[in-house]
C-alpha cells in the first residue's frame, strides 16, 4: 500500500477565511448558472458533468506529471467523500423539483448544526457557548434572507434535508480525510471519481441525450461555471483549507454562499432585494464573524 504524505504547504487562520469566501463566491454564482445549464441537460447529467470533466482533466494532468497521479490509497480514501459528495448534488436537485428554492436553500445549512452535533459526538469536544449563539444567528439571518413559508412539508423538503445530513457528512469527511491527500487538487479529483461512478446510472436514465442537438451558449456558460468554478476550484479551496479550519468552523463560513447567490440573482437576473432579504445577510456576516472570533 501507498504512503501518503500530509500537506507541507501552511496557512494563516485569516488566508484560510479568505479562501473559503472565495469558494462561496462561486457556488453563489452557480446557483444562477445551473438553471441556465438546465436548458440543454437535466439535473442528473449536469450532476455527472460536473464531476466527469475534472476526472478527465485531472486524469491527463496526471498521465503526463507524476505529482498530479493519484495512488491507490488515494483514490480508497475519495469512496466516502464521494459517495457524500454525489448524495448531496443529487438529493438538492432533486428536491428542487417538489419545493422552492427558498425552503431548499435553509433545509440545505442546516448541515450548520448537524456538523458540530457529529463532531461534538465522535470527538466528544465541547463548543464554545457563543459558538451555538452564532449558528442560531445565522440560521434566523437564512430565515430572512430567503423569506420562508412553512406551509407545507413536502416531498422535497424531505429530500432536501436529506441532502443535509449527507452535507454534514462530506464536511466532516473532507475535514478528516482532505490533509492525508498530496494536494487538496488530488482529494477533490478522487471524490469527483468516484461522484461520478455513483451518477453515471442515473444520467444514463435521461430523457435528454448527453449531447445536445443545439448547444446554447448560456447553457454552455452556466456549465462551465458549475463544472469549473464550483467543483473543480471551490471545492479544491475547500479541501485545502479545512486542513486548518475544523468542519464546524467552515460550515459556519459556508453560509456566505447565500448572500453571494442573492447578489448574483440581483445583478444577473434582476431580482428585487426585500428588506428581510438585507437583514438576513447581515444576520449571517455577524454569526459568522462571532465564530471566527470564539472559535480559536
Amino acid at each position: 500500500m501507498n504512503s501518503v504524505k500530509a500537506p507541507v504547504f501552511r496557512m494563516s487562520k485569516r488566508q484560510a477565511v479568505f479562501e473559503l469566501l472565495i469558494a462561496d463566491l462561486f457556488w453563489g454564482a452557480a446557483f444562477v448558472a445551473v438553471p441556465f445549464a438546465q436548458k440543454s441537460w437535466d439535473s442528473a447529467q449536469i450532476s455527472l458533468i460536473r464531476f466527469f470533466i475534472p476526472v478527465v482533466i485531472g486524469g491527463t494532468m496526471g498521465f503526463f506529471f507524476r505529482k498530479w497521479r493519484l495512488s491507490r490509497e488515494e483514490i480508497r480514501m475519495g469512496l466516502a467523500p464521494g459517495f457524500f459528495f454525489a448524495a448531496v448534488i443529487y438529493l438538492q436537485t432533486m428536491g428542487l423539483e417538489y419545493t422552492t428554492p427558498s425552503r431548499s436553500g435553509f433545509i440545505t445549512v442546516l448541515y450548520v448544526i448537524f456538523v458540530p452535533l457529529l463532531e461534538t459526538y465522535l470527538h466528544k469536544k465541547k463548543l464554545p457557548v457563543l459558538f451555538w449563539i452564532s449558528i442560531v444567528g445565522a440560521l434566523a439571518g437564512m430565515g430572512f434572507l430567503l423569506n420562508l413559508n412553512w406551509s407545507e412539508w413536502n416531498r422535497g423538503d424531505t429530500l432536501t434535508f436529506a441532502c443535509a445530513l449527507f452535507a454534514a457528512w462530506h464536511i466532516y469527511q473532507v475535514g478528516l480525510l482532505g490533509k492525508r491527500f498530496k494536494t487538496p487538487f488530488l482529494f477533490n479529483l478522487s471524490q469527483c471519481f468516484w461522484a461520478a461512478l455513483f451518477l453515471f446510472p442515473f444520467a444514463l436514465m435521461s430523457h435528454k441525450p448527453m449531447i445536445p442537438t443545439v448547444f446554447r451558449a448560456d447553457a454552455l456558460i452556466g456549465l462551465s461555471l458549475i463544472t469549473f468554478g464550483a467543483t473543480m476550484i471551490a471545492f479544491s479551496l475547500q479541501v485545502r483549507v479545512q486542513a486548518f479550519l475544523s468542519a464546524s468552523m467552515s460550515s459556519i463560513l459556508f453560509l456566505f454562499e447565500a448572500p453571494f447567490a442573492m447578489l448574483f440573482s440581483w445583478f444577473l437576473l434582476g431580482e428585487s432585494i426585500s428588506g428581510n432579504q438585507l437583514l438576513g445577510a447581515a444576520l449571517i456576516l455577524v454569526s459568522c464573524a462571532i465564530a471566527i472570533i470564539t472559535h480559536r
